[in-house]
C-alpha cells in the first residue's frame, strides 16, 4: 500500500510523547500537508526554538529534519537527556 500522498493532498500522522503530553500513552492526530517534513511538523507542533534539543523518532527510527513524512507515520518526540 502506498501511503505516500501527493503534494498538497493532506496526510494524517500520529505524535506520540511530545513536550507538553503528560502521559506517554496519550497521542495526538496532526493533519499535514503532502510532502510535509519532520521540520513542517515541528513547526506545527511549535517546537523549533531549539530542535537541536529534541529527539525524533519516525516509524521507530530516528528522523531528521528534512524527512517525508507519510499518511500513518507515528513519530516519537522528546527531549533528548544527558548526564554524567
Amino acid at each position: 500500500m502506498d501511503t505516500r500522498a501527493k503534494p498538497g493532498e493532506p496526510i494524517l500522522v500520529t505524535v506520540r510523547g511530545r513536550p507538553g503530553i503528560k502521559e506517554k500513552s496519550e497521542a495526538q492526530q496532526v493533519r499535514l500537508p503532502g510532502g510535509a517534513t519532520v521540520a513542517d511538523l515541528l513547526a506545527r507542533l511549535a517546537l523549533t526554538s531549539r530542535p537541536e534539543e529534541l529527539v525524533i523518532l519516525c516509524n521507530g527510527v530516528r528522523a531528521e529534519a528534512g524527512r517525508k513524512l507519510a499518511a500513518g507515520d507515528t513519530l516519537w518526540v522528546f527531549y533528548a537527556m544527558s548526564g554524567g
